[in-house]
């Protein structure tokens, strides 16, 4: 018994509130009945399986917790009030999923055992059994029972449905969720009686019919699993997936991106559309342009479904090419240039594209493709022979748009087809949701191979507003001096790394100013980190903006604008125009409000699949059984969710080992596979450590040399083959790989090992001048990390390449000098670097 019951996992009840440490129980009840048919077909099927009705409310009791929680066992207590009163723990395991008729086997044994250690009350049970327990939860289950055999009720205590809350339900202040139950005369009835600092009333109310929905599939057939039975009662079900997921609105379906851009330039012909630096285009000019390159690549065989390349840096050049490959009738493909060429080698092999549109100073690194190349520099004098009118390359909405390449798990990142259909329906809700229109323009500051740029791209050019085209060289400084001067842009979209940095960077006095829109996605969001705008720019609009590539951009928001301050992270909110979010579980049934379940997407923005990849397609997009159109389907996202009461989603985690680092979703397999092919590593593992300011990846390898490699050569090595924000910030050489009892790795164990701070190499090397002190504590407040030895690395102290950017601008204020972006890498000490 000691045993079973220290194995129990402390917390699985879902609550809508953190729990508080130490905090004081205040309890609130809500009345609960099940009628004569049900109490009797209960009765029939206890006497069948030859248990007892106590044993038989246990199991029911035990099966709705289950459902809510979905651990591998549950602990509850248990406590009869008759002439002889018992009060017991019970601990079953459910982790094979039991029907209930198994669940009832278990439970009877389970308390004839625990009968055996009965006591008048919990708590000198607890204690002897030394139950686990979390810092704030009481030594006492979460959850408990309370029958009152009705032989041995006093008439003035023998409750009615609604007569309050009985004596024998106040027995157990510590339980977080106490029902009580009495048998009465038509059946059972009692009080749900919990604690109002966990619990929301609504969720409590709630209760009672999942009880009794569950009860009815029981009774109906009582050898089904647990996870089958049902619990939603019709009403809720109803407001699941019809009423939070009424969302359609009516947009251009059969228009493609190019078209609503021609119909702007149309409009506005004169209005500035791209800013560059010192170089302007109006929309005409533009369009003219895109028009002639469009040409030409009709030329060499581009149209509908004809997948193009484009390897260029952010410039008016980009966004010309852009536009002449969609009004040519192919779908861009983006190669960023700051890729490693393997990386590119492999995009270019997979999409088969045969055009690729680049400059010169690009060739070198794309390498020998089996391609036709279209250097920019080149088109000039051509293009200014070239008829400026638009004409139609051939393209309808269900053809493609663009391929997005993200982080595939295998150790190869994984092409995302997305269709014009989908991305019009975003743009079109994002330019009214953001009012565009009402902004001075919108910054263009990452790159076009990031799904966050094309909230920033688009929607400006649809309404006759530019796009300021922020300089590369330059990094996010050049987003923060952008608004730092006062752009009024609408909307600015960062990421909430982008954020922390932001609030560092700019001028109190100058917020108000900035943004009229910040749209915030990639990754969760901190409440604490909008308290800069509320204080300093009340006006400007906040939205929390979720949504996976294979989904265009967004499909969920939460405007913030507004909203008390709180703890935690800010809900992903609501779906937009022509979504819909269902919450399902493991066999594809919604759960009820409040319990965690993997999101589906479904409506227009839901992507084609994935390129010459049919089997994780198939398994990735699904069927949608909630919508009678011929050829609905819904995207599996893989995260784990859970509606709030007001029908807002909150995002939970993953249900895998995909982590978002700085809004680029990542595969931590894919990094372990690149680092496994290095000649000194037997094995990796790579985890994320949230501890820091800004997540961060760490990796932790096993290799035989002595002494061990240099960290920072393992680092250059992932960078050959990966993306700067795939590349591990800290390498920790560890004997071997943590097991659990089962042979899988770990990871919480390595989590732990990584709270760790890395002994510091060369202590006695402190910063020796005024020149390094400085950039010591410059350092130190950007990292969190005190004291920075001159020959620490940047990136062994949890450094990246977006924090460099500020620890640059930082740097530049302090010394008057201005420090290019790779100086970090090329000298990641303080020693180095001064």
């Amino acid at each position: 018994m000691r045993r079973r019951a220290s194995a129990s996992p402390p917390l699985w009840l879902p609550t809508d509130r953190p729990r508080r440490p130490a905090q004081a129980f205040q309890s609130s009840a809500q009345p609960i009945s099940l009628p004569g048919q049900l109490a009797a077909e209960l009765r029939a099927l206890a006497e069948r399986e030859g248990v007892t009705i106590l044993v038989t409310l246990l199991a029911a009791f035990e099966a709705l917790l289950v459902r809510y929680g979905n651990p591998s066992s549950v602990l509850v207590g248990a406590s009869v009030r008759s002439d002889s009163p018992r009060t017991f723990l019970l601990h079953t395991d459910v982790s094979d999923d039991p029907t209930f008729c198994d669940l009832l086997a278990r439970v009877r044994e389970g308390t004839r055992e625990a009968m055996e250690h009965a006591e008048l009350s919990l708590e000198p049970m607890a204690e002897a059994l030394a139950l686990d327990h979390a810092a704030g939860l009481p030594p006492t289950p979460q959850a408990m029972l309370v029958l009152q055999e009705r032989a041995t009720m006093p008439l003035s205590e023998r409750a009615s449905p609604g007569s309050g809350v009985p004596p024998a339900a106040t027995d157990h202040p510590d339980c977080d969720l106490v029902l009580w139950v009495s048998e009465t005369a038509d059946g059972f009835s009692g009080t749900l009686r919990y604690d109002t600092d966990l619990f929301e009333d609504a969720t409590i109310v709630r209760m009672p019919g999942h009880l009794r929905t569950l009860l009815e599939g029981v009774v109906a057939d009582p050898h089904v699993p647990l996870s089958a039975l049902p619990l939603l009662t019709e009403a809720e079900r109803h407001r699941l997936l019809v009423e939070w997921n009424d969302t359609r609105a009516p947009y251009p379906r059969d228009a493609c991106v190019h078209h609503l851009f021609e119909r702007q330039v149309e409009r506005t012909p004169d209005a500035v559309a791209i800013i560059d630096g010192k170089r302007q285009l109006t929309y005409s000019e533009l369009n003219g342009q895109s028009n002639a390159l469009a040409r030409r690549l009709r030329e060499l065989g581009v149209g509908a479904e004809v997948l193009v390349g484009i390897c260029l840096e952010r410039s008016a050049g980009m966004v010309v090419g852009l536009l002449a490959i969609l009004k040519a009738g192919g779908a861009y493909v983006p190669l960023d240039p700051a890729y490693p060429a393997e990386r590119l080698a492999f995009m270019i092999a997979d999409t088969r594209m045969p055009v690729v549109l680049t400059r010169e100073q690009y060739l070198a690194r794309l390498g020998s493709i089996d391609a036709h190349v279209v250097c920019m520099e080149g088109l000039t004098a051509d293009q200014a022979a070239e008829s400026h009118e638009n004409s139609d390359g051939g393209t309808t909405a269900e053809n493609l748009a663009y391929v997005l390449y993200t982080s595939g798990s295998t150790g190869k990142p994984k092409g995302v087809l997305i269709p014009h259909r989908g991305l019009v329906n975003y743009l079109w809700w994002a330019m009214g949701a953001y009012k565009v229109a009402d902004g001075g323009g919108a910054p263009v500051h990452t790159s076009l191979g990031f799904d966050l740029t094309l909230t920033s791209l688009f929607p400006a050019l649809l309404v006759g507003r530019p796009l300021v085209l922020l300089p590369e060289e330059q990094g996010f400084r050049a987003l923060a001096q952008s608004m730092n001067d006062g752009g009024d842009f609408s909307p600015v979209k960062i990421t909430p790394a982008h954020l922390s940095l932001l609030n560092r960077q700019l001028s109190p006095n100058r917020a108000a100013g900035a943004a009229r829109v910040l749209v915030i996605g990639g990754e969760a969001l901190s409440w604490d980190s909008l308290e800069f705008w509320r204080r300093h720019a009340p006006a400007t609009r906040l939205i929390n903006e979720y949504g996976p590539t294979e989904t265009v951009v967004g499909c969920c928001v939460f405007d913030a604008t507004g909203q008390p301050p709180r703890s935690g992270s800010v809900p992903i909110g609501r779906p937009i125009a022509n979504t819909r979010l269902y919450v399902l579980d493991g066999r594809g049934q919604p759960v009820p409000i409040g319990v965690a379940g993997e999101l589906h997407i479904g409506g227009d923005g839901v992507g084609r699949g994935y390129l010459n990849r049919p089997e994780l397609t198939a398994a990735t997009f699904v069927p949608d059984p909630y919508n009678e159109a011929p050829g609905a389907r819904l995207y599996k996202t893989g995260d784990l969710v859970r509606y709030l009461s007001d029908g807002n989603l909150e995002f939970l985690g993953r249900i895998d080992r995909q982590v978002k680092i700085r809004g680029f979703r990542v595969e931590l397999g894919e990094i372990e596979s690149v680092l496994d092919r290095h000649p000194a590593v037997r094995q990796s593992v790579v985890i994320v450590d949230d501890a820091q300011a800004a997540s961060r990846l760490l990796a932790f390898v096993v290799t035989e040399l002595r002494p061990v490699p240099d960290p920072d050569e393992l680092r250059r090595f992932v960078a050959s083959e990966l993306p700067d924000y795939m590349v591990p910030t800290a390498i920790r050489f560890i004997e071997s790989v943590p097991l659990t009892i089962n042979g899988k790795v770990d990871h919480k164990a390595l989590v732990t090992a990584a709270e760790v701070p890395t002994a510091m190499k060369e202590s006695s090397a402190m910063p020796q001048d005024a020149l390094e002190r400085q950039l010591a504590a410059i350092w130190e407040q950007a990292l969190h990390f005190q004291p920075v030895g001159a020959r620490q690395s940047f990136f062994d102290l949890g450094g990246n390449s977006l924090l460099a950017a500020h620890v640059l601008l930082e740097i530049e204020q302090v010394t008057g000098q201005r420090l290019p972006l790779g100086a970090l890498i090329q000298a990641p000490t303080i020693e180095a670097l001064a």
